[in-house]
């Protein structure tokens, strides 16, 4: 349907924000390294899913000392979870049906 409206294909559309998902996850791996003092694998997987925000929300965030623990990323995977459960939950349901 988008496509039908901005004249570019669907499968365009798709590979673009793969991509640029994709290089939101780099650049907030190496961020998360070398300026922010957190995990940088965890970060690479949260913005898989959360994309330039993701990067955005770290962007924002102060470095870490060391032992301080990332809360960010904590409440970033529990909004990511809550959703997940909640569909498969109700999926499960209408399943059993």
């Amino acid at each position: 349907m988008l496509g039908a409206l901005t004249g570019i294909s669907t499968a365009a559309i798709i590979i673009y924000l793969v991509s640029s998902n994709i290089v939101a996850s780099i650049a907030s791996a190496l961020l998360a390294a070398a300026w922010r003092g957190r995990n940088p694998a965890n970060w690479f997987c949260l913005s898989i899913f959360y994309g330039l925000v993701g990067l955005l929300f770290l962007a924002c965030a102060k470095r870490l000392e060391p032992g301080e623990s990332d809360t960010l990323s904590m409440a970033m995977w529990i909004f990511l979870a809550v959703p997940l459960i909640i569909l498969a939950i109700i999926v499960g349901v209408a399943m059993a049906a």
